[in-house]
């Protein structure tokens, strides 16, 4: 699929790279994106891969995931490894936060930011890296509570000229500028990919600015894992998904489903008397 970009004449790059080029007006470019959710041989094979091709993007590692090694390979080739932060899911976990009432009640979005900001401190000083773009991880806590670790970004309740950063990968600002958006998921679901689009897809289309998120555990299987799939697909099938997309209705300035911050594919939109509730800022 990177080769087939590049012969298309598409530009590739990283988030932190893409920031100038969309304020350029530069257009034929796809943002490389790759969140490390598990540890996998998977992220190390794409890195070299990338590099052979001469190709740049960014790597956001969980504290879980992160490989000093790793991190080392991908800045001496002049791609991007920044922080996957997890900090309201941390939180929850620490905490025992079972709702969305639970996490105000203890003043939930004030220590998020907090925490963030030392998790990002200590990422920054451990692994010298500027962590200029950031990306939230999603877990099973913040469905749980209703609440999303980018959250902490929002209304803003969090000094980013403090933080030190430009841009959060889920931000509308950033999404607004691109054409496209597509994921990967697990082989089960729509063949591997989200919203059934894959990158030839949207190439094919005539999309101009394109986010590719890819997760490289998704990529890269064990002889066992590949038998265990296999044996699911044969049993269960594969599942076929609309190509619903809740980012496409509020990219290129239009705004987004539901209330400013909805997330219709992640819990129902609240409405903006709650959005806009002093708790939350």
């Amino acid at each position: 699929m990177l080769r087939y970009a590049l012969e298309k004449g598409y530009t590739l790059c990283g988030l932190e790279e893409s920031i100038e080029l969309f304020a350029n007006g530069h257009e034929k470019i796809i943002v490389l994106r790759h969140d490390v959710d598990q540890p996998s041989p998977g992220t190390r094979a794409m890195v070299e891969i990338e590099q052979r091709l001469g190709v740049k993007s960014t790597f956001y590692f969980r504290w879980r995931t992160v490989e000093a090694s790793l991190i080392k390979d991908i800045v001496s080739a002049g791609g991007e490894a920044s922080f996957h932060y997890e900090t309201v899911s941390d939180l929850a976990a620490e905490r025992g936060w079972q709702s969305r009432e639970d996490l105000l009640k203890a003043d939930g979005m004030k220590l998020a930011r907090d925490r963030l900001l030392r998790d990002l401190r200590s990422f920054r000083a451990e692994f010298g890296v500027p962590c200029r773009t950031l990306a939230g991880h999603g877990h099973a806590l913040n469905r749980i509570c209703q609440t999303l670790n980018s959250e902490t970004l929002w209304h803003g309740g969090f000094d980013r000229d403090r933080a030190n950063f430009l841009t959060e990968a889920y931000d509308p600002d950033y999404l607004r500028e691109l054409d496209a958006y597509v994921s990967d998921t697990v082989l089960e679901i729509n063949g591997g990919f989200r919203y059934r689009d894959t990158l030839p897809d949207v190439i094919a289309i005539g999309s101009s600015r394109i986010l590719f998120l890819t997760h490289p555990n998704h990529w890269c299987f064990s002889p066992i894992v590949r038998l265990r799939r296999l044996v699911k697909v044969i049993v269960w099938g594969s599942t076929f998904v609309g190509d619903v997309f809740s980012y496409r209705d509020w990219l290129r300035g239009g705004p987004r489903a539901g209330t400013d911050f909805a997330r219709t594919d992640f819990w129902p939109p609240r409405g903006p008397a709650e959005l806009n509730n002093a708790e939350l800022t």
